[in-house]
């Protein structure tokens, strides 16, 4: 059996960050985006600094945008949209499911209290394992919390990086640069398995 692993942006779900930031703070958006990406986001990924430590050092660096911006770190998870055709394509075609997606606390809860976490049969959260992708301890963590075998996982992300550090490990790994494309891509996958 083969074990479909998925990353969460930009393939089960979406973000765009760069218009959120500009919905709440037009005039500063670029300044706020080069802020907190990527350096200060990876941390909030790892778990490292909290949505209120994020709140504190947007407005000690932006303090004439206080509100604005402490609006925006308790609501930003709103606007992460599940698609509902990935995750179909999820659930139709793959068997064996799990995530790895770099997140923090507050979208792991919100995304869960939305139910995207049921379809699958467990998840690596990088906010909890205090490890981001691509870092092959993330990966490594996957495989020995619900004991798979690389050769046996077939990894989805959007990013270069993440694919790149699985296929290293051993996973059959795919880039998905349009999610609107994961539903061919999982009927491909599973054909060519089912040809072997």
């Amino acid at each position: 059996m083969k074990h479909f692993v998925f990353d969460i942006g930009n393939v089960l779900a979406s973000f765009n960050g760069s218009a959120f930031i500009r919905r709440y703070v037009p005039d500063i958006a670029d300044a706020v985006e080069a802020f907190l990406f990527p350096d200060l986001w990876n941390r909030y990924d790892q778990g490292l600094v909290s949505t209120e430590d994020m709140i504190q050092a947007l407005c000690t660096v932006f303090p004439d945008y206080a509100r604005p911006l402490a609006s925006m770190m308790r609501e930003w998870t709103d606007s992460v949209v599940i698609c509902d055709a990935s995750l179909e394509a999820a659930k139709r075609y793959a068997d064996s499911r799990y995530i790895l997606s770099n997140i923090p606390q507050d979208c792991e809860e919100s995304l869960k209290a939305r139910g995207l976490f049921d379809a699958f049969d467990g998840a690596i959260c990088s906010w909890r394992e205090r490890l981001i992708k691509p870092d092959p301890a993330i990966y490594l963590q996957l495989m020995e919390t619900f004991d798979l075998k690389p050769e046996d996982c077939v990894f989805i992300d959007d990013r270069k990086e993440n694919v790149e550090a699985a296929a290293r490990l051993g996973m059959e790994s795919h880039q998905l640069r349009d999610m609107s494309q994961l539903p061919a891509l999982l009927e491909q996958i599973t054909a060519g398995t089912e040809k072997e």
